[in-house]
């Protein structure tokens, strides 16, 4: 197959979903209306995220995702840090020198809280809020260490509903929050933790404990959830009036692809309009032939959906891999993978009452490489999804753009001098690809285009 024609059929699926930009930034905060129960109509906030995940133990990728800015003018309502922001507390008023003044922990903790408060400065510069991506339950080895006896089981693993357990992390987020009055809320973790950057802190008891953990917070199961849940909700979402998007995220068939398990957790807690929570769209990692998540819009709060851009398994944005049409309008593979009349895509759920928008992980995501230099492909996705969350009821109009590699702008014009030649001349979508210099282009339902009309 020529390069042309491969780039032509990976992408001719993006040409209906790439969505009009907005003129203005901000998502949140723009009401959109839903029929709630009965006959009334609630507003509901939408929420359009987005994250770079850096692989654990490296530095971050080179990427414009980092640029709160660039997430602005993208139309992003927010950013998420991936930080280790469960690293930054002292608890100094619990026990005042467990991390001593001037010790190698202390100054690790300091440091990494003064590039948090860049992020989160950089964010507000932007008008976008700001979220910080917290693991739990993890502490300083000191603090394991002096409470290990109150917090631990038999087995060392750190238990959620003890009473000094439950102290500590409850003074964990008041030093987060006040050392960062401007943090808009949380993005919690507990279906796994990775400890490669953070050099002082664990996640359990053991003397000796590897980089890698499963979730080591839930040792109970849904109880382990609601002690948790009951926890952030109080102490972030009503006192302190902060956002938490608690993520479902685990392994097995449990609170991620069960809806009985995500019921018998959710139904207990009282829906809070700061609490949310957060789902990856399919109904496991993110991979192709599995169904579309079961426990998306079911049960009684909010949910934000979460795509990855940078497919782990599919090259990681190396090669062309477009995922906005399947996320959206739901994969081929769903036509025998799934029943008729269930939701297969966003598309299907973006009406619902507990749609509350769309997270993407612009970059990165599993382990390794590929490490690459343009992320063309990964821009693409991030693009289709984020306008897709902003406008998801938009009709197909005559609409075209041009999305360049490295600007990553689809507002500029086609003309015949930044395209040349088109040689196609069917009704629909259309993809040209220059021989040294990819563009594509795409009619959005517009009429039959022929490389004159260029």
């Amino acid at each position: 197959m020529r390069r042309r024609d491969f780039v032509r059929s990976a992408s001719i699926a993006a040409s209906a979903y790439l969505i009009d930009p907005l003129a203005s930034g901000r998502a949140e905060g723009f009401a959109s209306l839903y029929t709630g129960p009965g006959s009334k109509q609630e507003e509901r906030v939408h929420f359009v995220l987005d994250m770079v995940y850096k692989n654990p133990g490296e530095p971050p990728p080179q990427t414009a995702f980092l640029d709160p800015g660039h997430l602005a003018n993208w139309g992003y309502s927010g950013q998420v840090l991936f930080s280790v922001i469960e690293g930054v507390a002292t608890f100094d008023a619990i026990t005042p020198g467990v991390l001593a003044h001037g010790s190698e922990e202390r100054m690790w903790a300091e440091k990494t809280a003064s590039h948090i408060q860049k992020q989160i400065a950089s964010a507000k510069a932007a008008h976008i809020h700001c979220y910080a991506w917290m693991q739990l339950l993890v502490f300083p080895k000191a603090i394991i260490q002096r409470f290990k006896e109150q917090i631990c089981d038999r087995q060392g693993r750190i238990d959620i509903a003890r009473p000094v357990t439950q102290r500590l992390l409850r003074m964990q987020l008041s030093e987060i929050f006040t050392r960062f009055p401007d943090l808009d809320g949380l993005i919690i973790r507990t279906g796994e933790i990775y400890l490669h950057d953070l050099p002082y802190h664990t996640s359990n008891g053991s003397a000796q404990t590897a980089p890698v953990q499963a979730n080591t917070a839930i040792i109970n199961g849904e109880q382990s959830h609601l002690e948790i849940l009951r926890l952030l909700r109080e102490e972030v979402c009503v006192k302190l009036n902060r956002n938490i998007f608690y993520r479902t995220w685990d392994f097995g068939n449990n609170f991620h692809t069960n809806p009985r398990y995500y019921l018998a957790v959710t139904e207990v807690i009282r829906p809070h309009p700061k609490l949310v929570f957060s789902v990856k769209h399919q109904a496991g990692d993110f991979l192709r032939l599995t169904p579309f998540n079961p426990t998306l819009m079911i049960g009684k709060h909010r949910q934000i959906v979460e795509v990855e851009c940078q497919l782990e398994v599919y090259g990681k944005g190396a090669h062309p891999y477009y995922v906005g049409k399947g996320v959206i309008d739901g994969w081929e593979e769903y036509a025998w993978l799934m029943k008729p009349c269930e939701a297969k895509g966003l598309r299907d759920i973006a009406k619902h009452p507990l749609f509350a928008g769309i997270w993407t992980w612009s970059r990165g995501g599993g382990w390794d490489g590929p490490y690459i230099k343009d992320e063309f492909w990964c821009a693409l996705n991030a693009r289709v999804l984020s306008q897709f969350a902003l406008r998801p009821e938009r009709s197909e109009e005559k609409r075209r753009y041009l999305l360049k590699p490295r600007a990553f702008s689809v507002s500029t014009p086609m003309t015949r001098s930044n395209l040349g030649n088109c040689a196609c001349s069917h009704r629909g979508p259309c993809c040209v690809a220059r021989s040294r210099r990819w563009a594509l282009v795409w009619t959005y339902g517009g009429p039959a285009m022929t490389s004159s009309e260029l």
